[in-house]
């Protein structure tokens, strides 16, 4: 007996969204939209849209007064980052997955660099498989001058806890292979 009501509701509902929604007895001012053809549109209305138009909303930063463990984790990266050249010659090193993915690279006197949770732009150097987060032998071993700067980023984090947070942390804007 459900499915009989099911079935009916179904039917009437799929006959209510097919109605009639011809244009030919309404004024072309009330036209619905999705009537209008492409040749009637401006196009400079449609340039106009598109480029006030934000798809891209900024994401909320997660509060650091609630998250003692990313306060502490974004004051390290600050710290650690203070007096990091911009730009910075260092060596890729490839990607792990520890406690969480690691994106490394070597820089002057031993500097350990580890832009993972970075909101990165690689340019043409795909550096790791975004899928399977496996390295690219192609990469490992090379030197690369490193833009960086500090921008809104999503990752996990904190101390094992896998939470996904948004902070502005240590990202890479531009990179460029030093050719040996």
């Amino acid at each position: 007996m459900n499915k009989l009501i099911y079935f009916l509701l179904t039917i009437m509902l799929i006959g209510a969204c097919n109605e009639s929604t011809s244009s030919e007895n309404v004024p072309n001012d009330i036209r619905p939209v999705d009537s209008v053809t492409i040749s009637e549109i401006d196009t400079l209305t449609i340039d106009t849209l598109v480029s006030s138009t934000s798809l891209e909303e900024t994401p909320q930063l997660t509060n650091l007064n609630e998250n003692s463990s990313l306060a502490s984790y974004i004051n390290y990266l600050h710290e650690k980052m203070e007096n990091v050249k911009n730009p910075i010659r260092a060596t890729y090193e490839g990607t792990d997955f520890g406690d969480y993915f690691h994106l490394s690279f070597r820089g002057p006197n031993e500097l350990y660099l580890d832009f993972a949770d970075g909101n990165n732009d690689f340019g043409k150097y795909e550096l790791y498989d975004s899928l399977t987060f496996e390295e690219n032998q192609k990469y490992v071993g090379k030197t690369f001058e490193i833009h960086w700067e500090y921008k809104i980023s999503t990752f996990a984090c904190c101390e094992g806890e896998m939470e996904a947070v948004t902070a502005k942390v240590p990202s890479i804007t531009e990179l460029k292979l030093i050719e040996q």
